[in-house]
């Protein structure tokens, strides 16, 4: 298995904590440098470890240059009330949409209790109802073949066998352009 850590570090560009919409490169521990890039209008900060997306009412993801097929990834994450949110799995990067990838929703609020935090958005309900508002949360996706699992805090909220959207593809991190804010820290993602 090969481990990859993601992390982020503060970064000041022209005097100010924005990131440019095209790339943002993050070191990776090992001397390597990864990147990734952003689609969208929502405008990402990088400050003290964290990488948060603005509040407004733009849309925006950020996403790894490199496809994975098969892996393990936990990240924190911390949202509040209004956010909507989500990590997408095996997507083309020119279709970043719950109808060409996993998307496992991070949305406590949402109107449908099936699209709720935890689900697998059009494919599959949350098993359990974890809170993840004003707090940070560890969440972990595993995809290996057709397999995929979402855990929240260690609690399994989704356990998933489905081979619609291909085997391999970028992961997605989203701010859905709600008021809410939504913040990522400490991500790790372990090839399998």
């Amino acid at each position: 298995m090969k481990k990859i850590y993601l992390f982020c570090v503060a970064v000041f560009l022209a005097g100010c904590g924005s990131l440019p919409n095209f790339l943002v490169d993050l070191p990776l521990i090992g001397g390597e440098l990864g990147d990734f890039k952003s689609a969208g209008d929502a405008e990402w900060v990088l400050e003290d470890g964290v990488i948060s997306a603005i509040r407004g009412e733009a849309n925006g993801y950020i996403y790894t240059k490199e496809t994975y097929t098969d892996y393990d990834m936990t990240l924190e994450v911390f949202i509040e009330d209004a956010t909507n949110s989500g990590i997408y799995t095996r997507c083309d990067v020119e279709a970043i949409n719950p109808g060409a990838c996993y998307e496992f929703n991070i949305w406590d609020n949402h109107t449908t209790y099936e699209s709720r935090t935890g689900a697998i958005v059009r494919i599959a309900p949350p098993t359990t109802d974890v809170p993840t508002i004003d707090r940070w949360t560890t969440m972990r996706v595993r995809s290996e073949g057709d397999h995929h699992q979402f855990w929240i805090d260690g609690i399994s909220v989704n356990d998933l066998r489905d081979d619609q959207f291909g085997s391999a593809g970028v992961i997605v991190l989203q701010y859905g352009g709600a008021n809410g804010m939504v913040r990522f820290r400490n991500i790790e993602i372990t090839k399998l």
